[in-house]
């Protein structure tokens, strides 16, 4: 790629030009790759990230391929051992076409992200979020269910992201993190002090059945319509993997019925309906045993989300139910039919 076509670069929208970066994917990317000398453009695409900053190469004889750069090795090793473990999986994703594992490649300051690069094939079709208020809106939707389904079905009996190994339990961790998000929640006005203690007594009386799970399940874990494509070929995949874990699959779920449309009747339970069929009888029984504690745990996190906020929505309609579920979390054994409270 020669001087002039690196100047013809779009502007990213802070207003970085990405020199560098097209250097190196002349240099080393499509080497790599056995395509050498093959005129190339770099544009952003329309999908955004939010860990990583996106690049869309284009070339003569070059398949469409995603550039992904991350501000440290460790956000690139995890989106490549997550591509990888999907592909070993044969499930619907991206593939991984090249990994930078050394250290970052150094890019001006206006280009977002600091350098550690993954490229992935590109997956070519509509984000499930644009079909919002259209008929394809719902078939999609299920579609997702469907698709988080086969991911439940694969398992583990360790937590954490694929080839990787951590040092405390999930019981420990989720208790710990508990604490940590009441507490900030508290310093933020978002609990009161009653609130908080009565939340901390609740979450714990749910350690040892934490600490009883011995199966995980392979969970996307940011389970947004904008992070699933619907390809041209009535195929629904799913793309911005980086988060890739072993965790509970109630996480999921509840991650998930978060972004289903409440204004259409019933659309939640068809979305449980579509997510257990098959074998999920008994990962239903469990889902209902143990919604106590992960309903709430949900909505503790979606509330450390706002807490983070330089405003806090204090007066958002949402804050007053979320509160109550988080400071009145049941103890094991009183499971209920159905969602306690509106997830939207």
């Amino acid at each position: 790629m020669s001087g002039s076509n690196e100047s013809i670069l779009p502007l990213r929208p802070r207003g970085g030009v990405p020199v560098r970066l097209a250097r190196y994917v002349r240099r080393s990317v499509l080497p790599a790759l056995r395509l050498s000398d093959r005129p190339f453009t770099l544009e952003t695409p329309a999908r955004a990230g939010t860990r990583s900053s996106l690049w869309l190469l284009k070339g003569t004889g070059i398949p469409p391929l995603l550039v992904r750069l991350f501000r440290n090795r460790r956000g690139a090793a995890r989106n490549a051992r997550a591509l990888h473990h999907l592909e070993v999986l044969s499930l619907p994703a991206p593939r991984l076409a090249y990994h930078r594992a050394g250290l970052p490649l150094p890019l001006p300051a206006g280009c977002g992200a600091g350098g550690c690069i993954t490229v992935e094939t590109w997956i070519e079709g509509r984000p499930i979020e644009s079909l919002r208020n259209t008929r394809e809106w719902e078939p999609a939707v299920l579609e997702i269910a469907r698709l988080l389904g086969r991911f439940r079905d694969i398992r583990r009996s360790r937590w954490g992201p694929p080839g990787s190994w951590q040092p405390f339990t999930y019981a420990r961790t989720a208790l710990w993190r508990m604490r940590r998000m009441v507490r900030t929640l508290a310093a933020r006005g978002l609990l009161n002090a009653a609130e908080a203690r009565q939340a901390r007594r609740g979450f714990l009386r749910w350690r040892s059945v934490l600490s009883n799970l011995t199966s995980f399940s392979l969970s996307h874990r940011d389970a947004h319509p904008e992070n699933f494509v619907l390809t041209a070929s009535s195929q629904v995949v799913p793309v911005d993997l980086h988060r890739l874990c072993y965790a509970p699959f109630q996480e999921e779920i509840f991650n998930a019925l978060h972004h289903v449309d409440p204004a259409v009747p019933g659309l939640g339970q068809r979305f449980l309906d579509c997510y257990f069929a098959g074998d999920g009888a008994q990962a239903r029984r469990q889902f209902e045993a143990t919604r106590g504690f992960f309903e709430p745990f949900y909505f503790l996190k979606r509330l450390h989300r706002w807490a983070l906020l330089p405003q806090p929505p204090l007066h958002d309609p949402r804050l007053a139910p979320w509160r109550r579920a988080v400071a009145a979390v049941e103890p094991p054994g009183h499971g209920a039919g159905a969602l306690h409270t509106d997830l939207s």
